[in-house]
């Protein structure tokens, strides 16, 4: 009989998941034993392990056995909520899953108390105030799906838990900054730097431009996080940009917009290295996602900010911009005189 694999396991990948050579495996936990390729890319494959397992009969099937343990809420949890969730999302839940595991997945649900959660901040914000936050909130999501599906009747007990005060990103990228890192850097960062201003998008939107969204007139998005699409009127220095990085040799059927000197995809991880070492050279820290928060303070006009940016109110862009430079008012206009 094979030994049995603890969760997690080093390697961080979910139960019945395993890494051969550079590929990954799901091996089905019951009936005939089968080994599912799920791909070389993680994120790709964890996406696939979540759908595999939510097809699955017993993972709609309530658990007999009450009260359950945090661990058999968490394997449903996988099965039926994760797949629902964006790709990015679900990354990171795996992540936060890792780390709620071992402390609490032998545990019954109906042992669980606020006490214990205010435990695990205390001690998993010494490592990392915001991270444990955000466990708690998966924790917390993850308790109230259990009382929907009937498997505890108890109060949330994160419920009146105060976690730990974050502040907001609030740095602005002057123009210095960024010609200093774009002068330091490859021209396939110059090309993510310049779409990433000009057009205010997060990064995983820059990342999944392809050439088929652009044409002469328009670049058209569709944001990943919230669905919203965009279409970008070509012009001005976005046209110039545009033609640059077009006129880049690129292999046979790559549609990507942005390309590496090979003519590849210029992927998240080749920007990041190269992104780092322009950085270090100009002197200069930001990230790629503050260009979204400068091409907003940057617009005078807010009421386009807000539509370039998709946020759902113009409070939202006034607040964006209000916390990278500070609210631009009127001083006093009155002289003091004496008698």
């Amino acid at each position: 009989m094979g030994r049995k694999r603890a969760f997690p396991s080093t390697s961080g990948l979910p139960r019945y998941v395993y890494k051969r050579r550079a590929s990954y495996y799901f091996r089905t936990p019951s009936g005939e034993r089968r080994w599912v390729p799920l791909g070389s890319d993680l994120s790709a494959a964890l996406v696939r392990y979540a759908q595999l397992v939510c097809d699955a009969p017993e993972a709609h099937q309530t658990p007999a056995k009450l009260p359950m343990t945090f661990g058999e809420l968490a394997d449903v949890y996988v099965a039926r909520e994760l797949p629902r969730k964006a790709p990015a999302s679900q990354r990171g839940n795996w992540v936060d899953l890792s780390n709620l595991r071992p402390v609490f997945d032998p545990v019954a649900l109906d042992d669980i108390s606020p006490v214990d959660i205010r435990s695990y901040l205390d001690l998993r914000g010494q490592v990392t105030e915001v991270r444990a936050n955000r466990e708690i909130a998966l924790f917390s999501h993850m308790w109230n799906r259990a009382r929907e599906w009937g498997f505890t009747q108890l109060a949330n007990p994160c419920v009146g838990v105060r976690k730990f005060k974050e502040k907001g990103r609030d740095i602005y990228v002057s123009d210095a900054d960024l010609k200093a890192v774009w002068n330091a850097a490859c021209w396939p960062v110059q090309d993510m730097l310049d779409i990433a201003y000009l057009l205010g998008q997060r990064p995983q939107d820059v990342y999944a431009l392809t050439l088929d969204k652009i044409d002469e007139e328009l670049v058209s998005i569709q944001q990943i996080k919230t669905g919203r699409k965009i279409r970008f009127e070509n012009e001005g220095e976005l046209t110039q940009v545009l033609a640059r990085i077009r006129s880049r040799a690129r292999r046979p059927g790559v549609r990507a917009l942005v390309v590496n000197e090979q003519g590849e995809a210029f992927t998240p991880g080749m920007f990041k290295k190269r992104f780092n070492k322009a950085r270090d050279a100009a002197g200069v820290q930001f990230q790629l996602r503050d260009l979204r928060a400068k091409n907003a303070t940057d617009t005078d006009d807010l009421a386009l900010a807000q539509k370039r940016l998709a946020h759902a109110s113009r409070a939202m862009t006034e607040h964006y911009v209000r916390q990278r430079l500070g609210e631009k008012v009127k001083p006093l206009n009155r002289k003091i005189t004496g008698d």
